[in-house]
């Protein structure tokens, strides 16, 4: 027997299917009758791309007086927390929680799909911000508020120790699940540590009891079905939150920190930028050293590839990603923010893709390669039988989505790619911490590099802003061209 699992044809054991038959049986089962019985869920809020594009809908139409009223309305809310926060002690007081909450909501709230961060955002950002950063800017902001305000500390009353401590505290083992849940008391619901499970689950547990009262052979014609048709509804939790934030995310925060109270002194809702000197963890280990501990060789690179079934719409999908990545060196939030009309087939000998608001708010004119073109056009033909209603080139093909993911059809979020490649990786057995599909990026350059190609072509082409950041693939190829341990062991 044979299953179809991500693309990739794999001989399925049968002592596997039984375990998870057995497994399955050993659930207590509970019959979930539509109308009478089911438990209510709580819908679900809009994933954080999502509403980084709401808000730049809004943005779009030029709704300047509604971004100006929530702007001036997000400064006046930090006015009045640290108002009501200084009379509260100077009474000798507790600080109402419930008041201060109205006070974050006016500043960020999630649940909208525009508040006063974003606002703040749009009318400082030089050109449009993406949704990416219209995200960031709303979620650290609201971790920082929440964090501050479980403390009793408004903005106004923000020290430099203060943030210090912050900083502590994102550098914590345990600081995600910690900071879940803050926000989960905060707004009064259970923390998020894991993917919510829907009724699915319970249809396959139930298939499977009705199952085992049937022959061998049924019984792993029956699991095979069912395991293919529930490959996003598993027994275990889909995912589970991180222990600890990476240095690149504590940065990030700390970042998105100093950008908030440079915003909110502009807008004299507090009286001077704590966060200045407030930097994020620096990782000591040379770039080029990260560069060969994450890049992908040759061989890993068709491994990755080889997963992909060329005549899976889906896998036509992540092979055209993973394959702009390695050919030419595209970035995740790049790949994301592609659009239809990015692409131009009759520029250059293969077609060009334009690649806007990049990182650094650059632009840049990327060539195709003969290669990259056809898988390029497999997926257009793909795509345009999908019919999406979004302008985006690359979009979610999850048609058994779970309530809690996007729905099919929809721009694919950089989460979504990164999860893609993951589970590629693991696939073929080549996953290991810190390496993720921006090593694509790093493998292109190599390449290039090692190939003999232009360097300031290649510079170019990647997007940076000086050759001197390029140079490193230079000195990656040399230092593994010309290892000098090869002088000395003659030894051995």
């Amino acid at each position: 027997m044979r299953i179809q699992t991500m693309g990739q044809t794999i001989d399925a054991k049968v002592t596997v299917i039984d375990g998870q038959v057995k497994q399955a049986q050993a659930l207590p089962l509970q019959v979930y009758v539509a109308g009478e019985n089911v438990p209510e869920r709580r819908p679900p809020m809009a994933p954080p791309a999502a509403q980084g594009e709401k808000a730049l809908a809004i943005y779009r139409e030029q709704d300047m007086g509604t971004i100006e009223a929530l702007a001036q309305d997000a400064a006046s809310a930090l006015r009045e927390w640290g108002n009501y926060c200084e009379s509260a002690r100077r009474r000798g007081e507790t600080v109402d929680a419930g008041l201060v909450r109205t006070f974050v909501d006016r500043v960020v709230d999630q649940r909208k799909a525009i508040d006063g961060i974003s606002a703040w955002t749009f009318q400082d950002a030089e050109s449009r911000p993406s949704p990416q950063t219209v995200k960031e800017y709303r979620r650290d902001t609201q971790d920082l508020l929440l964090w501050l305000a479980t403390r009793e500390i408004s903005p106004a009353d923000c020290a430099m120790e203060d943030l210090k401590n912050y900083r502590a505290f994102l550098q914590s083992q345990g600081a995600p699940e910690k900071m879940e849940e803050v926000r989960a008391e905060w707004y009064g619901r259970a923390p998020r540590t894991t993917a919510p499970a829907d009724g699915r689950d319970w249809v396959m547990v139930a298939a499977l009891n009705m199952l085992g009262s049937r022959g061998a052979e049924s019984k792993r014609l029956g699991s095979k079905w069912i395991l293919m048709l529930s490959t996003s509804y598993r027994l275990q939790a889909r995912s589970e939150r991180q222990t600890a934030y990476s240095k690149g995310t504590v940065g990030l925060k700390l970042t998105v920190t100093r950008v908030f109270f440079k915003m909110a002194l502009a807008r004299q809702a507090v009286f001077l930028n704590p966060a200045l000197d407030i930097s994020g963890p620096k990782d000591k280990t040379q770039r080029r050293d990260r560069i060969r501990s994450r890049y992908f060789s040759d061989q890993e690179v068709r491994l990755l590839l080889s997963t992909c079934d060329p005549n899976h719409p889906k896998d036509i999908r992540d092979k055209t990603l993973m394959a702009l990545a390695c050919v030419q060196g595209l970035r995740i939030s790049e790949l994301s923010g592609l659009d239809l009309e990015d692409f131009n087939p009759s520029i250059g000998k293969s077609g060009a893709l334009q690649i806007r608001h990049a990182k650094g708010d650059k632009s840049r004119v990327v060539d195709l390669s003969p290669k990259m073109r056809q898988l390029l056009d497999r997926w257009l033909a793909v795509r345009a039988m999908m019919k999406p209603s979004t302008p985006a080139l690359f979009v979610t093909m999850n048609i058994n989505h779970r309530p809690d993911t996007t729905p099919p059809g929809e721009r694919i979020a950089e989460r979504g790619i990164r999860n893609m490649f993951d589970e590629r990786q693991r696939l073929v057995g080549i996953k290991r911490p810190g390496r993720s599909m921006h090593g694509l990026r790093h493998s292109y350059a190599t390449n290039v590099v090692r190939k003999k190609g232009s360097l300031p072509r290649l510079s170019y082409s990647m997007g940076h802003s000086s050759i001197v950041t390029t140079q490193v693939y230079v000195d990656v190829v040399e230092l593994e061209d010309d290892n000098p341990a090869e002088l000395a062991d003659d030894v051995l």
